[in-house]
């Protein structure tokens, strides 16, 4: 794409701050998972405790991913990019909730939306 989609803007909000406040409204452990380059913008809107910042020798998603549950290892992680900006918190409250009800059951959860 060019640019960072967490800075991009909606509702005066970035990306990042709208889709990471929409997590916050079910009264779960949020954070922001960034590389070491948008650390300085990151921290414009965010606190520094609320950011993970990568940690592996690899690039993209996966790196981002793997640095959370390094910092979070026995956490359950709900994974929402910052360019679902759309997504509708009553879908986030059934995803929620699927994995409540059957904790321990699976080790993971995919969300799939017909062929998607």
């Amino acid at each position: 794409m060019g640019s960072d989609k967490g800075l991009l803007t909606v509702n005066e909000k970035t990306w990042a701050q709208y889709t990471f406040e929409k997590l916050a409204l079910f009264a779960v452990s949020v954070c922001v998972s960034i590389n070491d380059s948008q650390k300085e913008e990151y921290l414009k809107v965010f606190e520094n405790d609320q950011l993970v910042l990568d940690n592996f020798p690899i690039e993209g998603p996966l790196c981002g991913l793997l640095s959370v549950h390094n910092a979070f290892p026995f956490h359950d992680l709900l994974i929402l990019a910052c360019d679902m900006v759309d997504m509708q918190p009553e879908l986030i409250q059934k995803l929620i909730s699927q994995l409540r009800e059957h904790e321990g059951e699976h080790d993971f959860f995919v969300f799939q939306n017909e062929e998607h």
